[in-house]
């Protein structure tokens, strides 16, 4: 069994120079769209290294900003015990007469 080609009214018509024509034209037309699918999957993997790139940079930026609200947070609470501590080491260096003068100035 073989198969025939079905030939419309429209191609019975046609001179075989116009069909040569629409044969190139089709030929054309694959081919360039051939070439765009190659430059939509280039563009498709510019796209993803950049997509990956600002979800990466917003997790890190997130993560700079835990870190300063964490400092700031400890530096309040711990404010206390560290100007304790730094007062304690310091008076061994600095002489007597300089904190009682300041402690009697009060």
């Amino acid at each position: 069994m073989s198969e025939e080609k079905v030939i419309t009214k429209q191609e019975a018509n046609m001179s075989s120079l116009e069909r040569d024509d629409n044969q190139i034209n089709a030929t054309k037309i694959l081919q360039q769209l051939e070439k765009n699918q190659e430059v939509n999957r280039d563009i498709l993997k510019a796209v993803n290294f950049i997509k990956r790139h600002y979800f990466w940079r917003s997790i890190f930026n997130g993560l700079k900003v835990v870190a300063l609200i964490l400092v700031i947070v400890l530096g309040i609470v711990s404010w206390r015990s560290i100007v304790e501590y730094i007062t304690s080491t310091t008076t061994s260096y600095i002489p007597e007469q300089f904190i009682n003068s300041s402690n009697s100035s009060n």
